[in-house]
């Protein structure tokens, strides 16, 4: 009412409901049409009285959906983000222990002699072509050895049964050259960790009846327990293979070659080592560069195309129908 009718020692009668009480009531006049199945387009409309007011409500409801869309997308891609801090942090930790380990060998066997290598200038291990040759073999199989034993430990019974039957996410990130030789198990890594945060962002605002939170929570069981262990499986038959591939061609060669010095291959994996922590921390930085942008400049997936008018005219005319409920009532009545 307006200021000029509200007068002293005036009484109005009023009453009062909860707000769950309010948007069901507002949900039975609410239709909303989703988009086709090609299309993306999602139509409401609201029914009742006062069309002044049905508009403004209308409208009211759309830009709280549309800020509400924006909400989850922001929290979702904060997740995200968090979620690449912490792996940049656990990566730059084993880039320097990687680090210090590698200059820690070099100090401690660079006035060493040998009779098959040289020391260069910068004081690097030099060999001749050929022990060149085994002695690349030499490491690539210390590197597939140790990512396949690596992955055979997390795919064994004890530990997948000790996680019910899934695979630790953080051991196959720390295999790096594991994950990127298999492309559908990067993808589905990625997958797992955006629906993973997708989830968190809802589970702040909606419960774990929430038909969104269900389809998520299966979505994420089913990487965990069945996509992620059957890809993570063909890459430990194919490292298998490669091990094989890999012994057989440095069985082939001389025994002279055989005679590398132990400590140049050492010295080799452990610069390997060092060069592959420092790939996945470059990859994590840019990620995480990236996702802290999108967070800061995420915008919604919807838009609001054709905002509620008041209606010049009624949708339907119900007076009709009430006038003839009015004349059976009254024949009803007149019989009776």
């Amino acid at each position: 009412p307006s200021a000029s009718e509200l007068t002293p020692s005036r009484s109005a009668s009023f009453y009062v409901v909860t707000p769950r009480e309010a948007s069901m009531a507002l949900a039975q006049r609410l239709t909303v049409t989703p988009p086709a199945r090609n299309g993306n387009l999602m139509r409401l409309t609201l029914t009742g009285e006062k069309p002044a007011r049905l508009a403004a409500t209308l409208n009211a409801i759309l830009h709280h959906f549309i800020d509400e869309a924006a909400r989850l997308k922001r929290d979702n891609l904060t997740e995200q983000a968090k979620t690449v801090a912490e792996q940049l942090d656990r990566s730059s930790d084993s880039l320097k222990a990687a680090q210090d380990r590698y200059e820690s060998f070099r100090i401690t066997t660079a006035t060493l002699p040998s009779d098959a290598t040289a020391l260069a200038p910068s004081g690097g291990i030099t060999l001749n072509p050929v022990m060149n040759e085994y002695f690349q073999s030499k490491v690539s199989l210390q590197g597939i050895t140790r990512d396949r034993e690596a992955l055979e430990r997390l795919l064994s019974d004890s530990a997948t049964k000790a996680n019910g039957g899934k695979v630790s996410i953080e051991g196959l990130k720390a295999l790096p050259q594991v994950v990127a030789a298999n492309t559908g198990l990067q993808t589905e890594i990625g997958n797992l960790e955006q629906k993973q945060a997708a989830l968190r962002a809802l589970l702040l605002s909606y419960t774990d009846s929430f038909r969104t939170v269900i389809r998520l929570k299966e979505d994420i069981n089913v990487l965990e327990t069945q996509t992620i262990p059957m890809l993570a499986q063909r890459s430990l038959t194919e490292l298998r293979t490669q091990e094989a591939e890999m012994n057989r061609r440095i069985d082939a060669q001389s025994a002279s070659i055989r005679s590398i010095p132990e400590r140049a291959v050492r010295e080799a994996a452990l610069k390997r080592e060092m060069d592959v922590a420092g790939d996945l921390y470059v990859n994590l930085k840019r990620r995480s560069d990236e996702a802290r942008l999108a967070a800061l400049s995420a915008m919604p997936d919807v838009q609001l195309l054709d905002p509620a008018v008041a209606p010049q005219r009624p949708s339907q005319d119900t007076a009709p129908s009430i006038l003839l409920m009015a004349i059976a009532a009254s024949v009803l009545v007149a019989v009776l």
